[in-house]
């Protein structure tokens, strides 16, 4: 069903002004709340005019662009794909928009690009989305499988986390996540408040300053919205079970305070022997139109995260043991680690004149940590037997960020419109944290790889906790950047962002059961200031080709310890890209698709000194160089597709040894295959029935950085099965999923150890969903 969306009168004006209406998906009346008034009805009013037809729109100098109606690089929608409606007329992180579910796998507008909401076909950079509509068809609740629909991506997974590469170069340490356009550390999501997750590729240093040079995550949450929507699901699979409740809707008659309340539990077992896990997320919000012009958006999370460490098979001589993928190499009964989160978000957003907007934003985010692990040890202690490495962690973290910026959409004259951004931002975490650890086989019992026979964790003593380890990273920067049009077909972007930032850590010996050091405690730290830029064009050929190209620069954390002869720490690396390729959009809007081929370049990871083992040089370089291609929406009215394909060459440029020697100059970065790609399908018929299936495949992947091993190539298929009816109080959705239907057996990833960690067997999910 369709309704009019139209502007009213401004009664105040003494000239009349005339409201366009336009059709829109049914899906998108819940985006903006109902216009308030002193209780008159104004009708829509549809306007014809021959004007329409043309390629060019009469405006009037320094009026934003509305853009209600086609132009030579929009196609008109005649049959409401209904994405367009997650735009805000306002740019940035708007919070009232709709969500993106049922709005199809084309996601035409991205935030995360140039921190403004903007067109992908007119942005010169590689942006995917993975929408609403692909996470409930496939059943998604981890980023590791949101993420297999988008080309060039790996799940690196380390114990409890995803660790995440992307164009060939893994997350650092930290592991950078951003939630709303905010930097997050270490951080787990649950899916049941996720509306999408954008990925933009490539180093973006020029305006999110200290990132990995592969690209970003960003995790857009769901908003209040002001038409009243519940839900509720459950879900059932052979590994466990999963209920997660959503309710939004307005508080007051003029649906100018929003709400919305998240809820989820999760209770899961594992392929994988003695590892289980507990999930609990609740996250209310609330959106206030203060005035017709401001906005404050407030949300709280609460997540409770229960997992097993598990760092999989460990790998010696270059070999992957011949055992189940379900056998767990460490201590029997180990405890599941524990990461609980609260996490405080407030947005204001003030609209100033026409097209532009002022944002003030604050994120503080509180973490404790409390982990168990006993992991292969990286040693044969005798033929056949690995060691076995226990420990202990608690750790707590606080951050906090704080962002101001304004953005600009003006049209200054007939053919060239401007879009501007700028900000000022801080950021602040610190870190302290004990643990202990020991392969002492007195104490941990090395296990026989081929036969284990299990020591409980009950057995080890609970050994006191000796080394804090207390850190903190910190950042003020200011960036800037401008979109010029001109002519509705050439985009032009420049900006940069200037970081001056400083990181540290410590460590002491604990004793008496204290749990990390004292705010005295001494760290090393170094200061730095830099400037990136980026810059990029974006030409129109045609309403439905653009070429774009793009240079963009980007420094991240240290890669490797020690200190430089000078007895300083390392610089942070450096990283430079350099981007060209093509956007295709269908005339509707329903079916896009992105061509890019980049050359990618980390400096200054840290390398040995020949016959010093203390000290460090900087001379490290590795290269990633490869084509993408992603392609998601409507083939035909029934028939949908989310496709990715990617050649990646990533490799090691320069390295040297202890020894001198050229070390692994030449070999491919591990975990990265050469080629890599995924399809599914999707196909719904009226009578409410929906049909899917999709096949996701990589080539062999190295297992370490030395090249020694392979961890094997891989075809993964998966379906699904879905019916929606109507129950008389609501639409209730019956679906059945099934995971690696042919039980494929593959390695998801390597691991430090090393190790290779096996992926999921034949999993079957059964959902039951009510909404109203």
């Amino acid at each position: 069903m369709s309704i009019r969306l139209f502007v009213r009168c401004c009664a105040a004006r003494a000239t009349s002004a005339v409201a366009i209406s336009f059709v829109v998906n049914g899906a998108a009346a819940q985006e903006r709340p109902a216009p308030r008034g002193e209780g008159v009805t104004l009708p829509p009013i549809t306007v014809v005019t021959s004007q329409v037809a043309k390629r060019k729109l009469k405006r009037t100098a320094a009026r934003p662009v509305a853009r209600a109606i086609a132009t030579s690089s929009q196609p008109a929608r005649t049959d409401a794909p209904a994405a367009a409606a997650l735009a805000e007329k306002g740019t940035g992180f708007g919070t009232r928009t709709g969500d993106s579910v049922g709005k199809g796998y084309a996601m035409p507008y991205a935030t995360s690009a140039t921190k403004m909401n903007g067109r992908v076909f007119e942005t010169p950079y590689s942006i995917q989305t993975v929408p609403s509509d692909i996470i409930r068809d496939q059943a998604v609740t981890t980023i590791s499988e949101a993420l297999k629909n988008v080309s060039g991506v790996q799940i690196d997974r380390q114990g409890v986390y995803d660790g995440i590469t992307l164009r060939g170069f893994a997350q650092g340490f930290d592991r950078w996540i951003y939630r709303d356009g905010a930097p997050f550390r270490n951080s787990r999501f649950d899916f049941a408040n996720i509306d999408r997750v954008e990925v933009l590729k490539g180093t973006a240093g020029g305006i999110y300053g200290r990132i990995d040079p592969g690209g970003l995550i960003n995790m857009i949450t769901k908003k209040p919205l002001a038409t009243p929507y519940y839900s509720i699901l459950q879900e059932v699979s052979n590994l466990g079970y999963r209920t997660a409740a959503d309710a939004t809707g307005p508080l007051t008659k003029d649906g100018s305070l929003r709400y919305r309340a998240i809820a989820a539990f999760e209770d899961r077992d594992s392929f994988r022997d003695f590892v289980d896990s507990r999930n609990v997320l609740l996250s209310p919000s609330m959106s206030w139109d203060v005035t017709p012009t401001t906005e404050l958006y407030v949300n709280y999370e609460y997540r409770r995260m229960e997992q097993v460490f598990d760092l999989g098979i460990p790998v010696y001589n270059n070999v992957i043991p011949d055992v189940p993928r379900s056998r767990f190499y460490g201590l029997k009964d180990q405890p599941p680690s524990v990461i609980e989160t609260h996490l405080v978000d407030a947005i204001l957003t003030q609209k100033l004149a026409e097209g532009w907007t002022a944002k003030v934003r604050g994120t503080f985010n509180h973490d404790v940590t409390l982990s168990y692990d006993s992991e292969p040890g990286g040693s044969l202690v005798a033929p056949g037997f690995t060691d076995i490495y226990y420990s202990k962690f608690v750790g707590v973290s606080d951050s906090h960020f704080v962002e101001a910026s304004i953005t600009g959409d003006t049209q200054i004259t007939q053919d060239i419109r401007n879009r501007l951004f700028a900000s000022a931002e801080s950021y602040h975490s610190e870190q302290n944290s004990g643990r202990n650890g020991t392969t002492d086989p007195a104490i941990v019992r090395p296990l026989n790889i081929q036969n284990p026979v299990y020591q409980s964790w009950r057995e080890v003593a609970d050994l006191p906790l000796t080394i804090g380890a207390p850190s903190f990273t910190e950042w003020r920067a200011v960036s800037f950047q401008d979109q010029v049009t001109l002519f509705d077909r050439l985009d032009l972007i420049a900006g940069g962002r200037w970081d001056w930032s400083n990181a540290g850590s410590g460590s002491c010996a604990l004793s008496g059961g204290a749990t990390g050091c004292p705010p005295s405690t001494p760290m090393d730290a170094k200061a730095f200031d830099v400037f990136k830029p980026r810059a990029g064009i974006n030409f129109r050929v045609t309403p439905e080709v653009a070429l774009f190209t793009s240079y963009s620069e980007s420094f991240g954390p240290i890669v490797g310890f020690g200190r430089l002869l000078d007895g300083s720490l390392p610089d942070p690396t450096e990283a430079r890209q350099y981007e060209a390729g093509a956007k295709f959009q269908t005339s509707d809007g329903r079916l896009n698709a992105t061509v890019a081929t980049y050359d990618l370049t980390r400096t200054n990871i840290v390398t040995p000194i020949p016959g010093n083992p203390t000290f460090v040089n900087q001379i490290g370089e590795a290269r990633s160089r490869g084509v993408e291609v992603d392609v998601a929406g409507h083939l035909t009215e029934r028939l949908q597709v989310m496709a990715n394909y990617a050649y990646t060459d990533a490799r090691i440029t320069k390295d040297t040894t202890p020894t001198g020697d050229p070390g692994n100059v030449g070999h491919r970065l591990y975990n990265i295959p050469l080629h890599q790609g995924g399809i599914w399908l999707q196909y719904s018929l009226p009578s409410g029935w929906r049909f899917g299936a999709g096949a996701f495949a990589a080539n062999n992947r190295g297992g370490n950085n030395e090249n020694t091993f392979k961890i094997g190539d891989y075809i993964r298929v998966d379906t699904n099965v879905s019916y929606s009816w109507d129950t008389g109080f609501g639409k209730a959705t019956a679906q059945f999923n099934v995971t690696n239907l042919f039980d494929e057996r593959y390695y998801a990833s390597a691991t430090y150890t090393p190790g290779v960690l096996p992926a999921p067997g034949r999993t079957f999910i059964a959902r039951l969903r009510f909404e109203h």
